[in-house]
């Protein structure tokens, strides 16, 4: 029995492996600022955190719902639905230098969360979603991240409280960087962006009537996709993709997906990468029924198995978007400090750039220093760590 567990440990890790090959014969190059020995030591470094875990592991996989289900959302509130109020997670740096980058965040999130909203809302009126204006929030979404990474920060935000509004933003934002990864074009990349922000919208059929109980999930509230069809194609043939690639969004590679068992390519390209957005939405974050996931345990859940329920390219270019550190990640650092990752490096996914939070001695440091660990060979990162395993929140 022993034997077998260490078996299958060592074919999840040489999946791992296998993805981040190409990396690491980047890392080896003596044009780097670090060695390719370094770079390999913290891949192992990464694996060897689960390798003293293994019953911590157990123990956080049996807490996780299956990933056809770790998305279901929760109720839509009263007050969600009648009023929408600035998320204090926005609002941190307005009087900042970068007041202006800031707010233009703020902006462009706040307006497509209140287009997901009215959306959800319309529908309960029979009301279609105005198209027109989410093309062009995706449009300005699309564009910001082309600039900087604060979209992309906004949607990791570990401390953010579940709704389903914020949650179809954060899953349209995480799509379009798996989308670009991808080399999507820029009408590609506006589809995926459009259907994640409709993806939800059937759940004002079933919102008011249904409980969430701890990672139960009814025969009704899995019908959420369908639903969803069903409001979008009122909006006729001109947008059957649209409807196609909602009604997909749970479906799987390996056919145990829903609603229709769909796999392989009979599953659209879009929503194989929405459908591995959401994944990744819900797993960096808290929920009532499991904890959140580190990014190193997200992809080994995500390769894990003896079929795969996502494409291998659209893993891999999620692994390019976000790293085995993704945005907002919480690490440990050899000297014993602990930083968050506010900016993944593509030409080393295990050394991204980070802000320090804490020293060895788990005093938080006064000031928002950043540091590169690209340039920084005297630092790197041990293991990723939760919010709950922080010195402040213990």
């Amino acid at each position: 029995m022993v034997q077998e567990k260490t078996t299958a440990n060592r074919s999840k890790e040489q999946k791992i492996e296998e993805y981040l090959e190409e990396y690491r014969q980047k890392l080896g190059s003596r044009q780097r600022l670090y060695s390719g020995r370094e770079a390999v030591d913290g891949i192992e470094d990464i694996l060897e955190e689960f390798r003293k875990s293994s019953s911590q592991q157990a123990a956080t996989v049996e807490q996780r719902q299956d990933t056809s289900e770790t998305c279901l959302p929760d109720i839509i509130s009263e007050e969600e639905l009648n009023e929408f109020e600035s998320r204090d997670f926005l609002k941190g740096k307005r009087d900042s230098p970068e007041a202006e980058a800031e707010n233009e965040t703020v902006e462009v999130y706040e307006g497509a969360t209140l287009f997901v909203l009215e959306s959800i809302c319309g529908a309960e009126k029979d009301h279609l979603p105005d198209v027109e204006r989410g093309i062009q929030l995706v449009q300005r979404i699309d564009e910001l991240m082309s600039k900087n990474s604060s979209l992309l920060l906004a949607a990791t935000n570990r401390l953010q409280e579940f709704a389903v509004s914020t949650h179809c933003v954060n899953v349209a934002i995480l799509a379009l960087r798996i989308a670009e990864k991808l080399d999507y074009s820029e009408k590609e990349r506006i589809k995926v962006g459009l259907a994640a922000l409709l993806h939800e919208i059937g759940v004002v059929k079933i919102a008011r009537r249904v409980v969430h109980q701890r990672g139960e999930v009814g025969q009704e509230v899995r019908q959420r996709p369908v639903y969803s069809a069903e409001i979008l194609k009122k909006l006729g043939s001109e947008y059957a993709w649209l409807v196609e690639t909602v009604e997909q969004v749970y479906e799987r590679e390996d056919g145990t997906g829903v609603p229709k068992g769909l796999k392989g390519e009979e599953i659209r390209e879009e929503a194989k990468v929405l459908g591995l957005a959401d994944v990744l939405e819900a797993c960096i974050h808290e929920r009532p029924y499991r904890r959140a996931l580190t990014g190193y345990q997200m992809f080994h859940e995500l390769t894990s198995g003896a079929t795969r329920r996502f494409a291998d390219r659209i893993v891999k270019a999620a692994l390019k978007g976000f790293s085995l550190y993704p945005f907002n990640e919480y690490v440990l650092l050899n000297t014993g400090e602990i930083a968050k990752v506010i900016e993944v490096n593509p030409g080393n996914l295990l050394r991204p750039k980070i802000q320090m939070l804490y020293d060895s001695e788990g005093k938080p440091f006064q000031d928002e220093r950043e540091v590169d660990l690209v340039i920084t060979p005297s630092r790197h990162i041990t293991k990723a760590i939760t919010y709950s395993q922080l010195p402040a929140a213990s």
